[in-house]
């Protein structure tokens, strides 16, 4: 869905910032001044594309750490985990690509090693260092089907993943979105001059400068779950997912050549 917002600056809620800078033409009328504008132009795009990503873990039992090699374990005990972490991720990518969802769009990535501690307190009275390995193994889920998104959730979950970091909703062609706010934007700039030059009794001439305001602005969408979920979960319903929609903003400074009528 793709929706503008009109041009009107009383419907556009834009803000707006105008300077008039006219050299005095007592001798010469047809001396050019200059008259600059700034307008600010708005796209507002239903989301395109979502990305999903979880994080699955195997960590080691904890271990005495040997005073030699503080951070090391045995190398079969993390060899244990990788196995695990590395055949949990498998059925993951066998569930998604069950759904069709192709693999060029699941990214499984590198395996991720580290290490917490912990202290056990002896019978003296001093304490043992204790430290365990966790190998961990992130897996990024991008969909261009926004009715997959329950579906792979749902997968996630059901794999037990030991983290899910949620959904991101995107605009695929996020260049385009930009392109466009930054024409309305100039179009917005322009309407301005004109309204200004119009009361001044000017006439406007060539552009002499033009830039870009500020990066255009992508305001996050506040992607909806029901706040149902945890009772439509128990009675076998499927929770709702609502992507909402995406703000791209663009603003434009403008300057024009004016000469008096």
């Amino acid at each position: 869905m793709r929706r503008h917002t009109p041009h009107a600056p009383w419907t556009l809620c834009l803000a707006l910032v105008a300077a008039l800078s006219v050299p005095a033409m007592a001798a010469d009328h047809s001396q050019p001044g200059h008259l600059q504008a700034s307008g600010t132009g708005e796209v507002v795009l239903a989301p395109s594309e979502a990305t999903i990503t979880a994080r699955l873990w195997e960590q080691t039992a904890f271990a005495k750490a040997d005073a030699k090699h503080p951070d090391e374990l045995k190398p079969d005990a993390m060899f244990k985990a990788r196995q695990k972490v590395l055949a949990r991720a498998s059925k993951v990518i066998l569930a998604l690509e069950g759904m069709d969802i192709a693999s060029r769009h699941i990214d499984a990535g590198s395996l991720h090693i580290g290490h917490t501690q912990t202290h056990d307190r002896l019978a003296n009275g001093t304490h043992q260092r204790m430290i365990a390995i966790r190998v961990e193994r992130p897996i990024k889920i991008t969909l261009h089907d926004l009715e997959q998104v329950p579906a792979v959730l749902d997968i996630l979950t059901g794999q037990g993943v030991n983290h899910l970091g949620g959904v991101d909703y995107r605009i695929r062609d996020m260049e385009a979105a930009h392109r466009e706010a930054l024409a309305m934007a100039i179009d917005h700039a322009r309407l301005e001059a004109e309204v200004m030059a119009a009361g001044l009794d000017l006439d406007i001439g060539r552009v002499v400068s033009v830039s870009r305001g500020n990066k255009p602005n992508v305001a996050p969408n506040q992607p909806y779950t029901s706040m149902r979920e945890s009772h439509m979960a128990s009675a076998g319903q499927a929770p709702e997912y609502r992507p909402g929609e995406i703000t791209v903003t663009a603003q434009a400074n403008v300057t024009w050549e004016v000469t008096a009528k």
